[in-house]
């Protein structure tokens, strides 16, 4: 679970209350696989992305159970002290959305997103070992020239934790495996 200050529904553009937070049910480690794919209709415009969300039980179920730890979290019987934080709850504005698994799932469907840390797509290893590496140990990409990348796609699986910080150092270490060449 996330707890986020803020009113955090519509990636964050939608505000509508000052004073809120929100705690969210996420996934670090999802099952469903999305791509991203050069449009063949115009290979300069946007690629065709599809982020495949849901598409593995294992997913759905994970944030079934986190939605429902939310719920016991949060409830004023189980969780007094944390009941004086809670004036109302705006989202979702049915209480009863949340009563049954149906209704989970419907809530899970009609707002899942994306947490803005992606990784993995370009990850570093031996492409003898590994026929899905793109770059070696010096980031370079392999039958390239010239040609890094140092950004948080070379991570072969997504780290515990936010993104930021190891992206800094993967591309210090970058700067200076450009400055030895």
């Amino acid at each position: 679970a996330y707890l986020s200050k803020g009113y955090f529904k519509k990636h964050g553009f939608e505000k509508r209350f000052k004073n809120s937070f929100s705690i969210l049910a996420g996934l670090l480690y999802p099952k469903s696989k999305g791509s991203i794919k050069i449009n063949p209709d115009d290979i300069y415009g946007h690629p065709i992305i599809d982020p495949n969300y849901l598409s593995e039980k294992e997913d759905v179920d994970l944030l079934v159970k986190g939605i429902k730890l939310i719920k016991s979290l949060t409830s004023q019987d189980s969780n007094p002290s944390f009941s004086q934080y809670l004036n109302e709850q705006i989202f979702p504005e049915s209480v009863e959305e949340l009563l049954t698994y149906q209704g989970i799932i419907r809530h899970i469907e009609e707002n899942i997103q994306t947490i803005y840390h992606p990784t993995s797509t370009c990850k570093m290893g031996s492409n003898i070992k590994d026929p899905l590496a793109v770059v070696d140990e010096t980031l370079t990409v392999y039958n390239f020239n010239n040609l890094r990348i140092a950004d948080a796609s070379i991570m072969p699986k997504i780290i515990h934790s936010n993104t930021n910080f190891a992206t800094i150092v993967i591309a210090e270490k970058c700067a200076e495996l450009i400055l030895i060449n």
